[in-house]
């Protein structure tokens, strides 16, 4: 296992721990299930997505990696760009969150790594915020704590089931309690509006570097 997976899923070891109970469902509509439950440490909830997309594995890797498209259906992101691709599907990317006037923007690099099982296909995608890669801006609030987790199940060539965790503090003086109230309103969106792009051409038809589809074997 790479040095930089294997820090990863280090990091990310205590969500996987906690991550096992105490869901509740907070909204299920348009076929999209979101979830919620009090954090190991922290006032602010982590919430969960569960819903299924038909598209290939090939299809979903392409779209999640596609930084430069980020504006499009990731809620509320301004700005987006790839800071460095570090290989073996491996980048630090930066991201503009817009937050509504008079609150400020935040900003945050995250450091995403793609991996895949060899033998049942699953994609995983392990995000970690970055709060010390550059220095803040005045302008901004620096996010310092985002963990996201993707689990992507194939359940065919063209079919998946998509697990979305997040785990953040957008930082500020915002109170929790606030932040909760909304706190699924924009992942909602997101994976709404995922699930519409995966039917683009280009992502569709894409063929991502070193991921492999589920092969189905026909029972006789």
């Amino acid at each position: 296992m790479p040095k930089t997976t294997t820090l990863v899923l280090l990091l990310l070891l205590p969500i996987f721990l906690f991550s096992q109970a105490n869901w509740e469902l907070k909204k299920d509509e348009d076929g999209i299930q979101v979830f919620w439950r009090e954090a190991a440490d922290s006032d602010i909830k982590e919430i969960k997505i569960v819903f299924d997309v038909d598209a290939s594995l090939n299809s979903i890797a392409a779209l999640m990696s596609d930084v430069d498209n980020y504006t499009t259906w990731v809620y509320a992101t301004s700005h987006a760009d790839l800071t460095k691709d570090l290989g073996n599907n491996t980048m630090i990317y930066y991201n503009i969150v817009d937050f509504p006037w008079p609150l400020d923007d935040r900003d945050l690099y995250l450091h995403t790594t793609l991996t895949q099982n060899s033998q049942t296909k699953i994609l995983t995608s392990l995000s970690y915020a970055m709060p010390d890669y550059r220095d803040d801006t005045e302008e901004m609030v620096r996010i310092k704590k985002a963990d996201i987790v993707w689990t992507v199940t194939p359940l065919s060539t063209q079919k998946a089931k998509i697990e979305y965790s997040l785990l953040t503090d957008p930082g500020g003086s915002l109170p929790a309690f606030l932040i909760n109230i909304a706190s699924d309103y924009g992942p909602f969106k997101t994976m709404q509006i995922f699930r519409e792009q995966l039917a683009l051409p280009r992502y569709r038809d894409a063929l991502y570097p070193n991921i492999e589809e589920l092969q189905l074997t026909e029972k006789k």
